[in-house]
């Protein structure tokens, strides 16, 4: 009876109410989509999805591509599959403290840390060969007019930067029809095009969101609000970090990549020529500005292509397209003046600009360009703008490394360069060898060029060679040069450390300069040993072969209090079977709190972990091995081994049943000795080969451990110059197997 009684009002309250269907639109669409790979990479923009959803009436929504099931859990023992269904929960319940009540799992595998962009799109590729395809379809099918992802270039996570590729490429080509056909066909999915596109970006922002001020929805500042969202991701011990009244209160930041639309100058806000004016400029108008390429030449004009497009409610009187020189650049033409816009036309026009002598070879420029116009009376004005960067004839260029050279190609494709100079090339340099370094000179004039190569180094690393040249007109030509570095380049107590250099080619005519990052890593040649090395944690053998120190300023992640804190001596040495260490830690507090089951996570505790190269020229870890040792568990002193970080993943028993390992506590920390079978690697080096080698000491000081939490403070190292020490292989130093 009471449900007749309920029906019957529902359909009385309904009474006289004209019902309209709903469409796809109306259920899933979005203002804005935040591309990701894993449950918890959308933190960074979780402030500003609370404000908007909940403050400012804006929808969002997260596609995900992994659900985190290849990393770590703080919380219990689930892995894989089992993980994936817990960092799913944990991603729901955190999304709905910022308003969001979907989101979109896109069906990839996460595997083990890379730093390899290419490596994640092999791997998801074998899932899906059309894998951006997956992006796509959620892009068409929401319609947002704005895509936020996170940085998409090396020196980040290999699945981060896959993820924000694809949110660069689907950006550019979900309203093209060619592009992923069979949704239209087979799915009946219109096209799509978003108007503006947003990444995280080293160093540099065109937008910050605060996140100290208060929610009217809520009466609760926003950083606290986000500390109660992230809490949520117990598994990455994020519920520690999170605290209320939140640590982390810093306003939340993005730079802009791309925009068809006009925007705020400064920016304001993500959704200004969206979903609210820019400026005095309406919502609806479409305004795109291109350079006709982003390197342009200090000898040559360029053309900047501006397409302006009126969708808005109001006709446009009196329009007028301006541009605003950047600084060496004349134009005959700054303004002009284009009439009528009426409502649903559009317009395109170009500007060629020309260089001055005053011009400023190898530093980016904007381009800004805006229109006016007359609405019923009232004036308006709307802006964009694009990169360039003016560079010589003459032009100098040290040859990048694999994951540069790629990146490179990629933000060329896109139409992305103007990111390219966060990206300066990388230089591994072995201490006490020579170094050899590619430079390629080119020259795009018409008259051959001369001159000598200029080098600015850090102190104590130099080079070695003939810096002369001469380049033909039209042609290129490769130079070699040695790289020496010195005692003298060691102004910190560290074995290995990061410098930035130039080189600059310069002529009569021209000079031009490229950067580069110089990896400084020790080196070692071990000794190859006739002995029967016993594997028992006792040194005594070992410690007659090659030895070296990693002092706690060979820190790379954390804080350390000093070599009692966390510090180590190893020993190497090396016979056709076995790649041998002995290493002793010195840890003033051993926390002996994972349980054997636990054969991830060797950065929540106190472990050391071993990163063998045997090719010296891997370009991903896939094809290197990567072993993690706990010297304890919850069990007692006894090694607790396995392979986590390369192709072969597992316990030791499984990927490498000849490994052995044994471990011992002492007054000042632990030692570890092991042997590392070469046949349980892809390749097998000989005497006389060169190999990558790194050992890493992980370090936790709790006295009182909850078991299996993360408790990780610092990290240290043999080889220690880069914050992703251990997924990044030329940062691995050098190590020759001696005959």
């Amino acid at each position: 009876m009471r449900l007749i009684i309920t029906l019957t009002g529902l359909l009385i309250l309904l009474a006289g109410v004209q019902l309209h269907a709903q469409n796809s639109t109306d259920m899933v669409g979005l203002d804005y989509l935040y591309v990701s790979a894993h449950p918890d990479d959308e933190g960074g923009f979780t402030g500003t999805m609370i404000r908007y959803n909940h403050d400012e009436g804006y929808k969002g929504s997260v596609a995900v591509f992994t659900l985190g099931q290849g990393g770590g859990n703080a919380l219990g023992p689930e892995v894989e599959g089992s993980l994936g269904l817990l960092r799913y929960e944990e991603l729901r319940r955190s999304l709905a403290i910022a308003g969001i009540d979907r989101f979109y799992y896109l069906g990839f595998p996460d595997f083990y840390f890379t730093q390899s962009a290419d490596l994640t799109r092999k791997t998801w590729s074998e899932t899906n060969p059309d894998f951006l395809c997956e992006l796509v379809r959620v892009i068409r099918l929401t319609k947002p007019e704005v895509i936020v992802s996170m940085w998409p270039g090396p020196g980040t996570h290999g699945h981060h930067q896959m993820a924000a590729r694809s949110a660069i490429e689907a950006f550019n080509s979900a309203g093209d029809p060619n592009v992923c056909s069979f949704l239209i066909t087979d799915e009946y999915l219109d096209t799509w095009e978003p108007m503006k596109l947003y990444i995280s970006a080293p160093g540099r922002q065109s937008i910050s969101v605060p996140l100290t001020d208060f929610s009217q929805k809520h009466n609760m500042n926003y950083s606290d609000i986000r500390s109660f969202a992230l809490r949520n991701f117990r598994t990455q011990g994020w519920d520690r970090g999170n605290t209320i009244p939140a640590s982390r209160t810093a306003p939340e930041s993005r730079m802009l990549v791309k925009s068809r639309v006009p925007v705020g100058n400064p920016e304001t806000h993500f959704m200004e020529g969206t979903h609210i004016p820019a400026g005095t400029s309406p919502v609806g108008v479409r305004m795109v500005v291109d350079a006709e390429s982003y390197r342009v030449t200090s000898t040559e004009s360029f053309e900047v292509t501006v397409d302006l497009g009126n969708n808005s409610e109001y006709q446009f009187e009196d329009v007028e397209i301006n541009i605003v020189l950047p600084d060496g650049w004349i134009s005959e033409n700054t303004n002009q003046s284009i009439g009528d816009l009426p409502i649903g036309e559009n317009i395109t026009t170009t500007f060629e600009l020309s260089p001055t002598s005053n011009l400023t070879m190898n530093e980016q420029q904007e381009v800004w360009v805006y229109y006016t116009a007359n609405v019923d009376g009232n004036g308006i004005k709307g802006e964009n703008y694009t990169w360039i960067e003016p560079v010589s004839p003459l032009s100098v260029q040290v040859e990048p490394l694999f994951d540069i050279v790629q990146y490179r190609e990629f933000a060329a494709r896109t139409g992305t360069e103007f990111l390219s100079p966060n990206l300066p090339t990388r230089i591994p340099l072995s201490v006490g060898l020579e170094n050899e370094v590619s430079l390629q000179l080119s020259n795009s004039g018409n008259r051959s060029e001369s001159g000598q190569l200029e080098f600015n180094l850090p102190t104590g690393i130099s080079v070695q060679g003939d810096l002369n040249f001469t380049v033909p007109a039209g042609e290129m030509v490769d130079k070699m040069v040695t790289v020496l570095v010195s005692d003298d380049a060691f102004l910190e107590e560290r074995q290995s450390f990061s410098e930035t250099g130039t080189v600059s080619a310069v002529s009569n005519n021209y000079r031009d300069t490229d950067s580069m990052e110089f990896y400084v890593l020790p080196y070692m040649e071990i000794e190859k040993t006739e002995e029967n090395i016993s594997i028992d944690s006792d040194l005594s053998q070992l410690s007659n072969y090659s030895s070296g120190t990693i002092r706690h300023t060979d820190r790379w992640s954390g804080e350390i209090s000093g070599s009692d804190d966390s510090s180590a001596d190893f020993h190497l040495a090396y016979d056709d079977q076995y790649l041998y260490l002995g290493i002793q830690v010195y840890d003033n507090v051993v926390t002996c709190h994972m349980p054997p089951n636990r054969i991830r996570n060797h950065w929540y505790g106190d472990a050391i972990e071993i990163t063998i190269d045997p090719s010296a020229n891997s370009t991903d870890v896939s094809t290197t091995f990567r072993a993690s040792i706990f010297p304890c568990s919850t069990e007692g002193f006894e090694p607790n081994a396995a392979r986590y970080g390369d192709a072969n993943f597992g316990p030791i028993a499984k990927t490498a049943p000849d490994m052995s390992v044994s471990s011992t506590q002492t007054e000042s920390g632990y030692i570890l000795e092991t042997a590392i079978p070469w046949a349980s690697m892809e390749v097998q080096p000989a005497s006389g080969d060169q190999i990558r080698f790194n050992v890493l000491v992980y370090d936790a000081d709790e006295e009182n451990p909850e078991e299996g939490a993360d408790y990780g403070k610092s990290r240290i190292g043999w080889g220690s110059s880069i914050g992703a020490q251990q997924a990044t292989t030329y940062t691995w130093p050098v190590v020759t197997l001696k005959p």
